[in-house]
């Protein structure tokens, strides 16, 4: 009995799949595929009604207008709403640390679904009886337990899905996605089988979509970069995505079988996922073993169609002509979407990796308001590139591209200029013609404002003269906030600083831009942590408070830095009234001043203030300050001991305005300049030679006495300013028209020629390395020697500058820079030792190694291989009498196309950081990149005043006619013989026919020597607060910061062998000063002797 039972359960055990699978059949899997397909077309019924049903028929430009409109009111709800619409796109496009995780978190989900639904596939496979393998037979969750991860993975998605639901821009569009499209058919039947606790396989394949978000998850955590490894992925991710997702499809249609026919379901066979992987491999690659071939009748057409479609998919080069193709109408069809209480900044221009990490770095720096963060809408008439591409993945949210052409009303209308809050035009610093890639600039200005006149521009040009273009617009000025901003200008203007104040640079871009060190939050030297200080403060222009009426400039900057911990350096004067007319609310122009000095007199109404703060909250206290009575009682007692010279001062300007100016101009001098430059102490170097020698290179052989080059300093600097007013003879005052620049005749371009056979003895003066080989290049060196031939600078103080390089790159400006003293040009490489010795590099005062022009196919440190090796073959050099290297003696500025070149300027610097602002050659004024001038621009349109400010540093022009005055003169600086009568106005005067300018300056003064060393010796310690109260109190100047040796010798000496000297901008109260220090001064304006 017991042998004829066995059998009867045997059979029973036998019977029990079949009649799970017939259940399978007929019951789960048509309530899975019904629900699933039903509930997704009857959402994109539902959607598409109600999309064609709320458009309206007929759509005028009016209605448009009136809906932009709209969108623009800003209510609490459309804010609450737009914030969460913004917070779920920054976690899809990963643009925060929340997205980020989310998007890693969705790629490793990606994986481990397809792994469980293998794993699934091959417990089904191994679980179920050969004879009776159905690829719809189920399973429930005690047999295959890891269906309970299936389903978390199953919730996680359905997070993302709402998330993605709320970030899409368009309903209808999200709908039609593969990635809804693949939640369908994975979510729905998920849910409904772990109700039935019947599972089976299905549709889980799907979620190999989701492969393409590991690319993206890369880009965004920066492991992946550069456009070699971001294709690379691209077509790894794509051929393994339509591979994997093919077999499963494949699987699936060859399980169900021809479910038409009948017994369709029951009749089809299994086949293993590896079995149709193989298949559709072999398939693929055109082997075809025969092994394996498909039995039904779906599953020979879909071979059909992969066989058609896959073979020209997964070559090389057809899927990468279908991604540009689709790219390109991407671009062309973007436009920007106005968000509510957004706005957004349109950047024009032919854009550059470089160009637009610089611009994205300053622009979304961390330091500004998260809030009021801005979007930024790219218009470039070329699609980007993948380099571009992936530097826009990371400001994704935040970045619109679109292709298109400035030209274009339609393409402007895309980018919505109108309600821009400003258009920023970039010039292309790699264009061959700089005078053509300015007027393309100026025609999109012309194009932009006659389309929106009111919208603000801010415009980078390439030349000085090209500015004078832009005020023949009729829309364009000060009232809508538009500025230029020219490239050569700016760079040359600060690289000619820096060869009278080094360091200066340093200074002034820490001062105008933010800085971010995170890379170095724990200085390892003492110099850098003193350098980190002077980092965190900024540049702003504030209104002064009422409280401020009736002070002159220096109570106001004792009590700004007294009470507020602010400096106070300059001031901008808005003149009122329209010329040749009544109106007293028309602005004629604006000037700024820098330290005016005790005679100025604030007034509110038409002067704001210039500070150093460290944010632009702690600068506006000096808006909202209030004076007590003990402090104006304070500052009447202290305006008796600086108003001495201000007094002497305010009567000499009036005797400047009489009919007998050459002996008021003397009895000035006498009692203001004398007095002032004997209390300071100031020692101002003679010339080298002869003022009377403009001829140039017959007698600069043998002007020199013989001696060592400390004697040979020490004597040039004996001479005091007074004893050098005398000397001077009236008839040698020459000036060009405008006041602003010293004039010599016109002389021919030979007599400026120098030969590399013979020595010449320079001292103190200035050598420029012009790199550039092109002769068809415009150097533009016109703004470089400018701020070297100011008039604000005595002409017993000029120094000499010798050009080595290509003669004819200089004398393409020779019509220009012909009437400027005291200039000289070697040709020849400077990459020769002997070129440089014949001009005498072991005396100078500074040399400045201007890089070639860049072309679009020198993009890496390769661009500066020439700069970097005259660099470093100057500073190997050794000093004829110390034997010591030249760099570690003389002052090198070298101007650098890329900042990845700053690494090899100085080898035997141990510089691991990662920002190139915290290396030494930038921390110590001895190097400027062109990336800093796209910072400029960013810097501008966050604070309009420093553009004003800059310029009137750099080139110390005070005034935005002078451009105008030179074009009216085609661009030559006339004779004094031809010059208007001199304005009668507090920086202006005129002597012996020649009108002159009085002007501040920034000098670098020792603290060992007069005129500091009074204050800094009259204390055994001498603090920072200290030296900025005294100078203030007794001298009127204005110090910003201090330029300090890195390392110190053991004997204490002011000269250490590596004279390397870092800037630190503002220091602490406490700091204690060294005597080898040397402080940045904003000296008063004072009249000069030329």
């Amino acid at each position: 009995m017991s042998g004829t039972a066995a059998p009867s359960n045997s059979s029973a055990a036998t019977d029990a799949p079949t009649t799970a699978s017939k259940l399978c059949d007929q019951t789960e899997w048509r309530i899975i595929i019904g629900v699933t397909l039903a509930t997704y077309f009857a959402f994109l019924i539902v959607i598409a009604l109600a999309k064609f049903a709320c458009a309206p028929v007929t759509r005028t430009k009016e209605d448009e207008q009136d809906a932009r409109q709209r969108a623009l009111k800003v209510s609490q709800k459309g804010k609450c709403t737009t914030q969460i619409h913004l917070h779920c796109k920054a976690l899809m496009k990963g643009a925060n640390i929340f997205g980020k995780i989310m998007l890693i978190i969705y790629s490793f989900c990606v994986v481990t679904s397809f792994v469980l639904y293998v794993r699934l596939d091959y417990y089904f496979y191994d679980d179920q009886i050969p004879s009776k393998r159905n690829f719809l037979s189920c399973f429930t969750a005690s047999q295959a337990p890891i269906v309970h991860a299936d389903f978390g993975i199953n919730i996680f998605y359905a997070v993302v899905f709402v998330i993605r639901l709320v970030a899409s821009n368009s309903t209808l569009s999200f709908w039609l996605t593969m990635d809804t499209m693949a939640d369908h058919v994975t979510l729905l039947p998920s849910l409904i089988m772990y109700i039935l606790n019947r599972h089976l396989l299905a549709f889980q394949y799907a979620r190999l979509v989701g492969l393409r978000f590991i690319v993206n998850t890369l880009i965004y955590c920066s492991i992946i970069r550069g456009e070699k490894y971001i294709r690379l992925f691209n077509l790894l991710i794509q051929i393994i995505s339509v591979w994997l997702i093919s077999a499963g499809f494949f699987q699936l249609i060859e399980g169900v079988g021809d479910f038409w026919l009948e017994e369709g379901l029951t009749s089809a066979g299994f086949i293993s996922f590896h079995d149709c992987f193989y298949f559709l491999l072999i398939t693929m690659s055109t082997v075809g073993y025969g092994d394996i071939s498909p039995r039904t009748i779906l599953g020979k057409f879909f071979i059909i169609l992969f066989v058609v479609v896959a073979l020209g998919m997964f070559t090389r080069i057809i899927p990468e002509i279908s991604e540009i193709l689709t790219e390109s109408k991407k671009y062309r069809r973007n436009r920007v979407h106005l968000k509510h209480g957004k706005s957004h900044v349109v950047v024009i221009g032919n854009f550059t990796v470089s160009m637009l990490n610089t611009f994205f770095n300053d622009f979304y720096h961390e330091e500004r308001s998260a809030r009021n963060r801005e979007f930024v809408a790219l218009l470039g008439e070329e699609e980007p590139t993948l380099d571009l591409k992936a530097v826009m993945k990371t400001r994704e949210l935040y970045v619109t591209y679109l292709q298109g052409n400035v030209m274009s009303v339609k393409d402007l209308h895309r980018a919505e200029v109108k309600y821009a809050s400003a258009v920023i035009i970039m010039a292309d610093q790699l264009a061959k013609d700089q005078e053509d890639e300015d007027m393309k600039n100026i025609m999109r200005v012309i194009a932009i404002k006659d389309y929106c006149p009111e919208v603000k521009i801010l415009v980078q040009l390439q030349l000085y003269r090209s500015k004078t273009y832009l005020r023949n617009i009729p829309d364009w000025g000060q009232e809508h906030g538009d500025q230029s901003v020219c490239i050569n200008e700016i760079k040359y203007g600060i690289l000619a600083q820096s060869c009278m104040v080094p360091g200066i640079s340093t200074l002034l871009c820490n001062l105008l831009m933010l800085r971010s060190c995170s890379s170095m939050l724990v200085p390892r030297s003492p110099w850098c942590r003193a350098y980190l200080q002077g980092v965190e403060f900024e540049f702003y222009k504030v209104p002064f408070a009422p409280e401020f009426r009736g002070l002159n400039f220096l109570q106001a900057c004792r009590i700004c830095y007294e009470q507020l911990g602010i400096i106070l350096l300059a001031i901008e004067e808005t003149q009122m009234g329209e010329v040749g007319g009544d109106d007293p609310d028309v602005i004629v122009s604006k000037r700024t001043i820098i330290n005016p000095g005790v005679s100025c007199i604030i007034d509110p109404n038409i002067m704001e203030a210039f500070v150093i703060a460290k944010d632009l909250y702690d600068a506006r206290r000096i808006t909202k300050m209030q004076l007590t009575e003990e402090m104006k009682y304070e500052e009447a007692g202290t305006a008796d001991q600086v108003t001495t010279f201000g007094n002497n001062h305010a009567d000499g300007l009036v005797a400047a305005a009489s009919s007998d100016q050459t002996v008021q101009l003397q009895r000035l001098t006498s009692r203001s300049t004398d007095d002032r430059l004997q209390r300071l102490g100031a020692d101002l170097p003679s010339s080298s030679r002869s003022p009377n020698d403009v001829q140039g290179r017959q007698n600069i052989s043998t002007e020199l006495q013989p001696g060592t080059s400390d004697q040979i300093r020490e004597r040039s600097k004996s001479s005091v300013f007074h004893e050098s007013f005398k000397q001077t003879q009236p008839k040698l005052v020459k000036l060009d028209s405008s006041g602003y620049f010293h004039w010599v005749p016109n002389r021919a371009a030979n007599t400026i020629l120098l030969s590399a056979t013979q020595r010449y003895h320079f001292r103190n003066h200035v050598v420029v390395c012009v790199l550039e080989r092109n002769p068809d290049v415009l150097l533009n060196i016109t703004s470089f020697i400018m701020p070297l031939r100011a008039s604000s600078i005595p002409r017993a103080q000029l120094k000499d500058i010798v050009f080595v390089g290509s003669e004819s790159l200089i004398f393409n400006e020779w019509s220009i820079i012909q009437n400027f003293p005291n200039i000289y040009v070697l040709n020849g490489s400077p990459l020769n030792r002997a070129n440089l010795k014949a001009v005498n590099i072991e005396y100078v005062d500074s040399c400045v190694i201007l890089s070639p022009k860049a072309n679009s196919l020198q993009l890496d440190a390769q661009v500066d291989r020439e700069t970097v090796l005259c660099t470093l073959n100057i500073k190997t050099m050794r000093h004829p009498e110390t034997g010591h290297r030249l760099g570690d003696v003389i002052h090198i500025i070298t101007e650098l196309n890329t900042e990845d070149s700053i690494d090899y300027l100085d080898q035997d610097d141990d510089d691991d950081v990662e920002e190139p602002y915290m290396t030494q050659a930038f921390a110590t004024g001895r190097t400027f990149f062109h990336s800093l001038l796209g910072s400029i621009v960013t810097t501008i349109y966050f604070n309009g005043a420093a553009l004003n400010f800059l310029r009137t540093v750099v080139t110390t022009v005070d005034s935005d006619n002078l451009e105008v005055n030179l074009n009216e003169q085609g661009f030559h600086f006339m004779s004094p013989d031809n010059q208007e009568q001199p304005r009668e106005d507090c920086n202006e005067h005129s002597f012996n026919g020649c009108r002159y300018k009085i002007r501040s300056q920034i000098q670098l003064l020792e603290l060992s020597k007069p005129p500091l060393s009074g204050i800094f010796q009259a204390q055994a310690k001498c603090s920072w607060k200290d030296l900025f109260m005294q100078s203030l109190l007794q001298l009127e100047i204005v110090c910003i910061g201090i330029f300090r040796l890195q390392v110190e010798d053991k004997t204490g000496s002011a000269e250490s062998v590596k004279n390397h000297r870092f800037v630190v901008t503002l220091p602490e109260d406490s700091m204690e000063l060294k005597e080898s220090d040397k402080v940045y001064c904003l000296t008063p304006p004072t009249p000069q002797a030329f």
